[in-house]
């Protein structure tokens, strides 16, 4: 997505000088969208990082298998896109 704003003093956001001259509607659209999520800034910052592509790790007990960021196992030579557990984007397992 193409931001909209930009930061001034790390407090207040205003519209990208590009937008001034009539880019209020395009502002208060966006935002009106992400408002209509009903999500929380932290929600969404959570679900980004969930997005985020992560590699498994060997399994200690099995050598066979992966072990997610949230504990679960997986076969190894089962390529997931995402852990059937908690939804964690995985990146692809090198063998």
């Amino acid at each position: 997505m193409k931001r909209l704003t930009q930061w001034i003093d790390e407090e207040k956001a205003i519209p990208r000088v590009d937008l001034r001259n009539c880019g209020y509607e395009k502002c208060a659209t966006q935002l009106a969208r992400y408002e209509d999520t009903n999500l929380t800034p932290g929600q969404i910052m959570k679900l980004k990082e969930r997005d985020t592509a992560k590699m498994c790790k060997q399994s200690i007990f099995d050598y066979d298998s992966i072990t997610c960021i949230c504990g679960a196992d997986m076969d190894k030579d089962v390529e997931f896109m995402f852990c059937p557990w908690c939804g964690q984007r995985l990146k692809k397992w090198e063998k």
